[in-house]
C-alpha cells in the first residue's frame, strides 16, 4: 500500500490558464485578417501589435493559445503587407500625373468619377 505513489510526477501540471496578453493577441491577430482589405494599414497595425502581445505572452507562459496567437499574427502581419504592397501598385499603374494635379487642386470627386469610369472600361464586358 506505501507503493502507490511511486509514479508520481515531480513537475507541476499546468492550471491550464492563458495569460490575458496572449488571448489579447489572439484577438486582435484574428481582427488582423478581416482588416487587411482596408488598404492593408489597419491590418499591419493589428497585426503588429497581436505579434508583439502573442510574443509577451508565450514568453510569459508557453501554452497552445499562445502559439497560435504567434501564428496568426504573422498571417495576418503578412496578408497586410502584401495587400498594402498590392494597393500602392494598383495606384501607381491606374492613376496618371494629371490626376495627381486635380487632387492637388481639390478636385477630388472629379478624380474618383472619371478613375471609376476608367476602371470599368477596363473591365471584361459579360456576354448577356
Amino acid at each position: 500500500m506505501a507503493d502507490e505513489n511511486i509514479y508520481v510526477n515531480p513537475q507541476v501540471p499546468d492550471d491550464g490558464k492563458a495569460d490575458g496578453k496572449s488571448v489579447a493577441g489572439l484577438i486582435l491577430g484574428i481582427l488582423a485578417i478581416p482588416a487587411c482589405c482596408c488598404y492593408g494599414i489597419p491590418g499591419i497595425i493589428l497585426a503588429f501589435i497581436a505579434l508583439i502581445l502573442s510574443l509577451k505572452g508565450r514568453k510569459a507562459k508557453r501554452c497552445g493559445l499562445a502559439t497560435a496567437a504567434v501564428v496568426i499574427s504573422v498571417i495576418a502581419l503578412i496578408l497586410s503587407i502584401v495587400y498594402t504592397i498590392y494597393f500602392v501598385w494598383f495606384l501607381g499603374n491606374n492613376i496618371t500625373a494629371e490626376d495627381w494635379e486635380r487632387i492637388k487642386n481639390g478636385d477630388v470627386e472629379g478624380f474618383l468619377n472619371d478613375f471609376m469610369e476608367r476602371l470599368e472600361a477596363q473591365m471584361p464586358q459579360s456576354g448577356n
